[in-house]
């Protein structure tokens, strides 16, 4: 019975690993399309009202937001854009 229970376990965590990594793969292409959103409005390719919106409405990112951290970019980087545009 020991081998039987070796597997099993075995077999368990590399379902659990499965999942984790399925789990992170996700996370992972949630954070590159925030990131390849960012810096389209920092390159110009769109405003922070475009940027907000596409987050907004995209049921991937729709239950978490953003997160404070991107949050805190968009707003600085509209900062150093005001500040450049009008000096």
């Amino acid at each position: 019975m020991q081998m039987q229970e070796a597997l099993d376990r075995c077999e368990y965590a590399i379902r659990y690993q499965q999942t984790e990594i399925a789990r992170l793969r996700a996370e992972l292409e949630r954070k590159d399309e925030e990131l390849t959103q960012l810096l389209a409005w920092i390159g110009g390719d769109s405003d922070a009202l475009v940027v907000l919106q596409r987050t907004y409405m995209d049921p991937r990112t729709r239950r978490r937001r953003l997160t404070t951290k991107l949050r805190l970019k968009i707003i600085l980087a509209k900062q150093c854009r005001t500040v450049r545009s009008s000096g």
